[in-house]
């Protein structure tokens, strides 16, 4: 009953500290072609497609008074997702991609995601680019509208005025109710 209580504490733990707030959003709108050659048992042979002209529709948080509407983004031409990933540029600020790039979902719209590193701004530990393909069809490639968001998060490490150690402690009495009504 020991190793209960304590894996419930760590659980509590673990889900109190591992939330994270977003700080700063950018959404693009756009377009995308989603390359048919594109080979998903060998993603470095071929890049998954190309990005066409992404402007910024809107800045907020962190970005605000760094990025604005109507700007283009640069850099943004073929997604490949092992090697070469991309890197994308906005008014002094680099958009590094991170650990390769997520296909998920079905061929009708893949979700397309991945983790970055921004150089240029500070007040964030974390940030990620993601948007939803046009469908694949391996007889053509499709060109399709997409918004491509770039979003800043930092994670949530503030005193939460004892809702932690609450929760912890009703977890712990619910323990020992339900020992108690085991050995009865």
């Amino acid at each position: 009953m020991k190793k209960l209580t304590l894996i419930i504490a760590l659980c509590t733990a673990l889900w109190a500290s591992a939330q994270a707030n977003l700080v700063g959003l950018v959404t693009f709108t756009g377009d995308f072609t989603v390359n048919h050659l594109y080979d998903f048992n060998d993603p470095g042979s071929q890049p998954f497609g190309w990005f066409q002209l992404e402007t910024v529709s809107s800045a907020t948080g962190i970005f605000e008074g760094h990025v604005f509407t109507g700007e283009l983004l640069e850099g943004a031409g073929a997604l490949n997702t092992v090697s070469n990933l991309p890197l994308f540029t906005l008014n002094g600020l680099q958009f590094i991609t991170e650990n390769g790039v997520l296909l998920s979902g079905g061929t009708a719209g893949l979700n397309v995601s991945a983790d970055m590193d921004i150089t240029g701004l500070s007040g964030f530990t974390s940030a990620l680019w993601r948007f939803v393909a046009p469908p694949f069809d391996p007889t053509q490639d499709l060109t399709g509208a997409i918004t491509l968001e770039f979003r800043a998060l930092t994670p949530v490490n503030l005193p939460d005025g004892g809702s932690t150690v609450a929760l912890m402690g009703l977890g712990l009495i619910a323990v020992f109710f339900v020992q108690k009504w085991l050995h009865s």
